[in-house]
């Protein structure tokens, strides 16, 4: 489904504004320098609906994927897909850093430990390995914050399947307490 989201982006204190309420972005756009050194940049092209000292917040259309359950925050990350039964520690490797990996398949405790060690931005699953679905997220996320979906029903993943596969290597939204991927369009 479309929608128009939003995402924030909190600035430190010696940040200067290069945008303002209203203005329009394209992904990649500078919005902020902190300390006149380090460039912060849009993630998405949309609309900067609020500009403080503290934040901006970006304002933009994207299709949204929603998820039976998750947890966890909200992250960025370039989608990653990977198509197996049972993903093992293997699969995962420092190149995953900072993206959001899209499993058709489950994955277990190890995995899971891995992917927040390894700093990925998220994981967004058909399922989890029996056993591990048993013992209960609200376990884990107090142990990460590690932003998490999971769908648990292969007939209404197959075709979102589709639309991942279509978008892998875009910049995407995890919002795990929200059980939803938004996807920029």
């Amino acid at each position: 489904m479309e929608v128009t989201a939003s995402f924030s982006l909190h600035l430190p204190a010696k940040s200067k504004l290069k945008v303002k309420k209203g203005d329009l972005v394209n992904t990649g756009d500078l919005v902020a320098l902190i300390d006149g050194e380090v460039k912060i940049k849009s993630p998405f092209k949309g609309k900067i609906t609020t500009a403080s000292k503290e934040k901006i917040t970006i304002s933009f259309s994207a299709l949204e994927i929603k998820g039976k359950w998750g947890v966890g925050g909200q992250k960025i990350g370039s989608l990653v897909c990977l198509e197996k039964e049972e993903a093992d520690l293997f699969d995962l490797n420092a190149e995953l850093q900072d993206k959001l990996l899209v499993l058709f398949g489950c994955f277990n405790r190890g995995f899971w430990y891995k992917a927040a060690s390894l700093g990925l931005a998220g994981i967004a699953a058909l399922d989890l390995a029996e056993g591990f679905a048993n013992e209960g997220l609200e376990t884990f996320q107090e142990e990460t914050d590690l932003p998490l979906i999971v769908w648990q029903d292969k007939d209404v993943f197959q075709p979102l399947w589709q639309i991942f596969k279509k978008n892998e290597g875009k910049e995407i939204l995890i919002e795990g307490g929200e059980k939803r991927i938004l996807i920029p369009l």
